[in-house]
């Protein structure tokens, strides 16, 4: 009796957790209480608003609402109290991230006030416009970061400098400028000249690099150098351009390399007479019990078969050691290597026997045929396309990680 009433009370439990999963909003509501006991109140108010939209009449819902609002609203509006005390520019874009939260907030408020119609509660909360103020700051924002750029300019153009900044440094400074004149243009499309400003500062931040000629195999050399150019990301365009070498043509830096390849040429090997033995139905009697009664019974048999299984493969492997020289000072600046690999491998089988013996891995591969392996040059491609990309990656990496 005791084991019964234990198993009811397990039953009742697991049928209330199953209805509670089920109550429309509850996950987002779990995930709100969570946000709010990490003191997370933005991401509190986010969920218990989403909550509130799918069950509307849970009052602990809209208590954790109001509560996360609130403290959320009273922690942005202290942030920017202390950010305005900040004597210099650099407050401005810390101010307007600030305000754009605070106007996440009042658009959670805002759509759920416009659900009143459907709602059992009284939603005490006034919604506030912000707009006035995030437009304010996105120009002063824009102005910091204008100002700024300017004065990354300025170290290059300081004319009567007795000790004027080496290349190196100019193009440092010119890179700092444009990404400071881009951001201009996210806060204020078209501020001032930040336009023109930039794409100066992007012309003389840009780094030409070149790629010289490879030693090893010429049609590979010149096939990865080829896709090293085709897969060069977008980002790393912003300031470094390649190029395949040549004299007619502005060069910083030189890129040398050496191609090693490997080629394991197409082997078969095999494993003979591998023994296959199952116990199988092999025809169907009918039999008369005592009482008269007719009935069918299975006649089984051992069956035997013996496999051949054949294994095919080859393999290519390269690898590129590269070194970065600056073109005037003929200094080393990077250096490393990248490996790819590409294999083939082909598996079949052939049997003799009967071939209800074998097993489903065997009946798989006897319906395999031997095929032709891919040749050498077909293999480099492959490895070629996946060490070009490698390179192209590694090479990123030293300019923009």
């Amino acid at each position: 009796m005791q084991v019964i009433i234990k198993h009811l009370l397990i039953f009742n439990l697991f049928i209330l957790s199953s209805c509670v999963l089920f109550i429309e909003g509850y996950g987002e509501h779990k995930l709100a209480k969570g946000f709010y006991e990490k003191q997370n109140y933005d991401q509190a108010a986010l969920y218990a608003s989403k909550s509130l939209k799918l069950n509307p009449n849970n009052i602990d819902v809209l208590n954790l609402f109001k509560s996360s609002y609130e403290l959320a609203l009273d922690e942005h509006e202290s942030n920017i109290i202390n950010l305005e005390k900040i004597k210099d520019g650099s407050k401005w874009p810390k101010i307007f991230i600030e305000y754009n939260k605070l106007k996440l907030l009042n658009d959670h408020l805002s759509s759920l006030k416009m659900r009143n119609d459907g709602l059992l509660y009284n939603l005490d909360l006034v919604p506030k416009d912000y707009d006035q103020d995030i437009q304010r700051v996105r120009i002063l924002s824009a102005e910091y970061y204008y100002l700024t750029g300017l004065e990354y300019i300025d170290i290059k153009s300081s004319l009567n400098n007795p000790f004027p900044p080496e290349a190196k440094t100019i193009k440092e400074n010119q890179r700092k400028a444009a990404k400071l004149f881009k951001l201009v243009q996210e806060y204020v499309p078209n501020y001032k000249d930040s336009k023109y400003l930039y794409s100066k500062s992007r012309a003389e931040a840009l780094l030409r690099l070149s790629i010289k000629t490879f030693s090893g195999n010429e049609n590979l050399v010149d096939y990865i150098r080829d896709r090293m150019i085709e897969y060069q990301t977008e980002k790393s365009k912003e300031f470094l351009e390649l190029s395949i070498q040549n004299q007619d043509i502005r060069v910083d830096q030189l890129l040398n390399a050496s191609l090693t390849t490997r080629y394991y040429p197409s082997e078969v090997t095999s494993t003979i007479d591998i023994n296959q033995e199952k116990t199988v139905v092999v025809r169907h009697e009918k039999v008369v019990d005592d009482e008269g009664k007719e009935s069918t019974k299975a006649i089984k048999e051992k069956v035997n078969a013996k496999v051949t299984h054949y294994k095919k493969s080859s393999e290519s492997k390269l690898e590129i050691s590269y070194q970065i020289i600056d073109y005037n000072s003929k200094s080393s600046m990077f250096t490393g290597s990248v490996k790819s690999d590409t294999k083939f491998f082909h598996e079949w089988a052939t049997y003799t026997g009967d071939k209800r013996a074998l097993s489903s891995k065997y009946s798989n591969l006897i319906r395999k045929k031997d095929i032709f392996a891919p040749t050498r040059s077909e293999l480099e491609k492959k490895s070629a396309d996946k060490i070009s990309l490698k390179l192209m990656n590694k090479i990123s990496a030293h300019y923009f990680d």
